[in-house]
């Protein structure tokens, strides 16, 4: 008889224990404003957060708070952070976008269920914004503006100006309205763009000759050019000899 009274107090603990219904969990939720920082300088967006979780066990309702706040400010701050002002309503959409898709979080105790952002920018700051932006974009364009100048003079300087030749024919192409009108003056520019090829021997010697000078100091240039002057007059070349320079390569030095 005491048997089937133990066996009976048994079965009977163990219908309470599957019979105990399990707490329900609680819910909460909560709204706070933050001003976040944004990938301009001393410029912020004004967040509106609202968030909603629920304690699935013995948890104090305002660490929860937190922990359910922190999670949700973690990833919307850091987005917000690489993003420009001007781009607020993109920047909002997209931090929403990423807090959905990580919807339902669990931390332990706490279950995020919904979170949201809203932004806002006030008006000066998104007037400073698109002046900076302005100044940016003027400050590029000037930059390409003196690249381009500084490419058209070496240009000029490297090819047109390189020989007459160069610069007369960089000048027809440039006045369409000229003519050449007679059949010499076509020959004359083919025997000057002759004469002015790096094919021409004159040419190399010249160029050998600036290569030699160039590797001599000041004082043996000087030598030297006064050495070419004599050599010009003795053989009747007194007004060439006139030209020679006293001093070579002056401006580059």
């Amino acid at each position: 008889m005491s048997g089937m009274i133990g066996r009976r107090q048994r079965r009977s603990a163990q219908d309470d224990v599957v019979e105990k219904p399990a707490p329900t969990p609680r819910k909460w939720g909560w709204e706070f404003q933050d001003l976040w920082p944004s990938r301009d300088s001393e410029l912020h967006f004004r967040a509106s957060v609202r968030i909603e979780w629920e304690i699935l066990g013995d948890f104090a309702g305002a660490d929860s708070r937190v922990a359910a706040s922190m999670w949700t400010q973690m990833i919307a701050e850091k987005m917000a952070g690489e993003a420009t002002v001007l781009r607020r309503e993109a920047t909002e959409n997209a931090i929403n976008h990423e807090l959905a898709i990580r919807l339902p979080h669990e931390d332990g105790p706490v279950r995020v269920l919904r979170a949201s952002v809203t932004l806002d920018v006030e008006e000066g700051v998104l007037e400073q914004a698109e002046r900076r932006l302005a100044m940016r974009r003027q400050l590029e364009l000037d930059n390409l503006n003196r690249q381009q100048s500084s490419a058209q003079v070496a240009f000029m300087r490297e090819e047109i100006l390189r020989d007459p030749v160069n610069a007369r024919l960089h000048w027809l192409l440039r006045s369409p309205t000229s003519e050449i009108a007679d059949e010499g003056t076509w020959l004359d520019l083919v025997g000057q763009a002759s004469m002015w090829s790096n094919d021409s021997r004159w040419v190399h010697v010249a160029r050998l000759t600036e290569m030699f000078l160039s590797g001599l100091s000041v004082e043996n240039r000087r030598d030297l050019l006064g050495v070419l002057k004599k050599v010009f007059v003795g053989y009747g070349g007194e007004d060439l000899a006139a030209e020679i320079p006293d001093e070579w390569g002056h401006d580059n030095e």
